[in-house]
């Protein structure tokens, strides 16, 4: 009889094992849904369906050179943005709202190139919010931005989270106004730089504003390369700071509590 029982036991457990395991194994596949684009029109269509989304991950892979105004991505599945060797334009900025998970890029190095344009004082050619990450790999430039006043030229981290792990940060920066701070990348209001790898190269924070305030510490441009704000943080485990300048202070790096 226990023998019986234990061979009916044993059934039991195979059978629960089987019905509960696939159910399990599908929980921690999530689907991926790749959108090729073409043009502004198609990015900023897949934007929209990234940001309807409710579950999932999703690749938006250039197929040629885009142009866009702007995008600002919200949803909190994951997407990665790959440019397969094009160039992505963007007048203003491509915002990571808060909570949204971002990467450009990816670890294989698939280039993608972003350029950015002259603008007013919009923050800079990346801008991440509160809570929001972007992790950008080997590969992916931002280049070309020219910001008037304000935080970032590069990179704007506005209490979110940039991690990056390769690529290149060139030819940005802010001139003119009062506050020119981080011409590569500004961290501030609680915001993390990672840098593990990569290259921050030829970008500026040029004012001359300072010479209207008679104080010693008027300063208007700082932080060519990186500008790090009190209560924020910039973690730097490997790459490049080269190049960069600023008229006040901290032509490389300026980190001011």
């Amino acid at each position: 009889m226990k023998k019986r029982y234990r061979m009916m036991l044993g059934i039991l457990l195979v059978v629960l094992s089987l019905s509960v395991t696939p159910k399990a194994a599908f929980a921690e596949n999530k689907a991926v849904t790749e959108i090729e684009v073409k043009n502004g029109e198609e990015f900023e269509k897949a934007i929209s369906t990234v940001n309807n989304a409710s579950e999932g991950e999703y690749v938006i892979s250039l197929t040629g050179n885009v142009e866009i105004g702007g995008a600002t991505i919200q949803s909190r599945c994951p997407v990665t943005i790959l440019g397969n060797g094009h160039t992505l334009t963007v007048q203003v900025s491509i915002h990571v709202a808060e909570g949204a998970p971002v990467k450009l890029g990816s670890g294989d190095g698939n280039v993608l190139n972003i350029h950015g344009t002259e603008k007013g004082e919009e923050p800079g050619l990346l801008y991440i919010s509160k809570e929001g990450t972007c992790e950008m790999y080997p590969g992916v430039s931002l280049s070309g931005r020219k910001g008037n006043n304000y935080f970032g030229g590069g990179v704007t981290v506005f209490g979110g989270t940039f991690h990056m792990h390769g690529g290149e940060i060139k030819n940005c920066g802010i001139r003119g106004g009062s506050v020119c701070y981080g011409g590569g990348v500004a961290v501030y209001y609680g915001g993390k730089f990672i840098m593990d790898g990569g290259e921050i190269k030829d970008c500026y924070a040029d004012s001359d504003a300072s010479i209207y305030f008679n104080h010693p510490l008027g300063f208007t441009g700082v932080g060519g390369g990186v500008f790090v704000s009190g209560g924020s943080s910039f973690v730097m485990n490997g790459g490049r700071i080269s190049n960069n300048k600023a008229t006040n202070m901290g032509g490389g790096i300026a980190v001011v509590a």
